[in-house]
C-alpha cells in the first residue's frame, strides 16, 4: 500500500500576517501543479504565485517552496505554501487541500514520524524540538538546543550511567 500525502498548517490557526502549510509524499508536486499553477517548479526556490480552488478562482497570493525527496525534512517531496494568515484563508486553503485526491490530513507528529522512518533524524533530535517549542526560559532554550544542534547520544544514558558509577562506589 502506497503513503498517503499528508498535509497540515504548521502555524497557529488564528489571525497572522503569514500562515504556513506543508504537504509531504508523492502528490506534493501535483498540489503546486494544479492549487499553484505552477508547471515547472524549481527544488528549494521560492516560487511567487496566486492559489487557484477548484473552479480556477484565485483566492489568495502566496510563496510555495518545493523541497524534492530525499533532501527534505520528511526525506519525502515536500511543498511549502506560505500564504496570507486570514483565517478564511487557511480556512479555504485547507478545504481545496482535502479535495485532492491521495490526500490526508497530518496525525499530530506524523511528520516527524516519516522523517524518524526515513532515517532522516533520531528521537533524540524529536524530544529537542519539541523541548525547543516549549521551552519558555533561557535554561530551558539552552537544554534544547543542546538536544537539537550538538548532542548525538541521549543525555539521560550519560546520567544513568554516572548514577550507577555512583551506586557501585557507595556499595
Amino acid at each position: 500500500m502506497a503513503k498517503k500525502t499528508i498535509y497540515a498548517l504548521s502555524t497557529f490557526f488564528g489571525q497572522s500576517a503569514v500562515a504556513i502549510v506543508r504537504i509531504s509524499g508523492t502528490q506534493s508536486h501535483k498540489v503546486a501543479s494544479k492549487l499553484c499553477n505552477l508547471k515547472k517548479i524549481k527544488p528549494r526556490y521560492a516560487h511567487f504565485c496566486k492559489l487557484h480552488d477548484k473552479k480556477g478562482e484565485v483566492f489568495d497570493e502566496a510563496i510555495a517552496i518545493f523541497f524534492k525527496s530525499p533532501i527534505s525534512f520528511t526525506g519525502e517531496d515536500v511543498l511549502e505554501i506560505h500564504t496570507h494568515g486570514g483565517i478564511y484563508v487557511i480556512k479555504k486553503l485547507m478545504d481545496e487541500l482535502a479535495k485532492f485526491t491521495g490526500l490526508q490530513m497530518a496525525k499530530p507528529g506524523e511528520f516527524s514520524e516519516r522523517s524518524f522512518l526515513n532515517q532522516k533524524r533520531n528521537l533524540i533530535y524529536f524530544e529537542g524540538i519539541n523541548n525547543l517549542i516549549s521551552a519558555e526560559s533561557e535554561k530551558q532554550l539552552n537544554i534544547a538546543k543542546k538536544q537539537v544542534f550538538s548532542l548525538q547520544e541521549n543525555p539521560v544514558q550519560k546520567w544513568k550511567d554516572k548514577i550507577q558509577e555512583s551506586k557501585a562506589i557507595l556499595n
